[in-house]
């Protein structure tokens, strides 16, 4: 074997562990040097740090220079741990909200409560009041219908007895026929008679021609003198009328009487005008 494979054959030489040492040695370097740069500025930072506000709390104890910078950083947190439970504590010990705001909360609450009261009330009052006019209107509503029907009664009594004080002849007191009434109008005939009450009214009448007794005949129709009587109603506008109506209706057999009649109040038939209230 010669000497050139005799010397590939040893085994090969590594730098494994001599690149471990120098990373190790470097880094140590270095964090030696972060170490020395860093402590400036810790101490720079610790002195411009504001002294805390309330509560009071011990001072920190004076550092000496031997002191390192992890127990000046320990010292530091522990008081402001005891700040902050001091202030915790504090807190804890005072509402957020003062007691004069609460009491003046209370008060807005207590004077909307009586506005809120008063306002009910008021408005039961309201309610009442409604319920009295309702009742007050309903009570009037009947009132007023009731003396509508007695109006209207009273208004048909009077022109009953106005219609019964026109005729002078009273019906079934002295004669046994029945009594009919002829009013001779300037323009025609108006017949007329007596209900069940007494009270006269208009059976048949003739406008526009003159009164006459052939007119009276057609109005008259199937009644004879046997069992009616005439009783002519003679007004001042038809005064010569009337009479010739009357006698020539005497003249025929039939039982006549009269009655003068003021025309200036109108028809002898026609509704009674009421009197205006003074």
């Amino acid at each position: 074997m010669s000497r050139r494979a005799a010397a590939n054959q040893s085994p090969p030489i590594s730098l494994f562990s001599f690149q471990d040492i120098m990373a190790a040695v470097t880094g140590v370097m270095i964090l030696i040097t972060l170490l020395l740069a860093l402590e400036p500025l810790a101490d720079e930072i610790l002195r411009e740090q504001p002294a805390p506000q309330a509560p009071e709390v011990p001072p920190a104890p004076k550092l000496d220079d031997e002191v390192d910078a992890p127990t000046m950083a320990r010292e530091i947190a522990q008081q402001a741990v005891a700040e902050l439970e001091a202030q915790i504590a504090t807190r804890r010990a005072t509402p957020v909200v003062e007691r004069s705001t609460i009491e003046a909360l209370e008060a807005q609450l207590a004077a909307l409560s009586q506005v809120e009261n008063e306002a009910r009330a008021r408005l039961v009052r309201v309610e009442e009041a409604r319920e009295r006019a309702n009742q007050e209107l309903d009570a009037a509503h009947r009132a007023e219908t009731v003396a509508a029907a007695s109006l209207e009664v009273a208004l048909e009594r009077l022109d009953r007895e106005s219609r019964r004080t026109r005729v002078r002849f009273l019906p079934g007191e002295r004669y046994e026929k029945t009594p009919l009434l002829v009013e001779a109008r300037p323009d025609g005939l108006a017949l007329g008679g007596f209900d069940e009450h007494g009270t006269m009214t208009l059976i048949s009448e003739e406008r526009g021609r003159a009164p006459s007794i052939e007119s009276l005949l057609r109005l008259l129709g199937t009644r004879s003198p046997q069992t009616h009587q005439l009783i002519v109603v003679i007004r001042q506008d038809a005064l010569e009328e009337g009479l010739s109506l009357r006698d020539n209706a005497f003249t025929l057999g039939w039982e006549v009487g009269w009655q003068l009649w003021d025309a200036a109040e109108g028809g002898f038939f026609d509704p009674p005008k009421l009197e205006p209230l003074p």
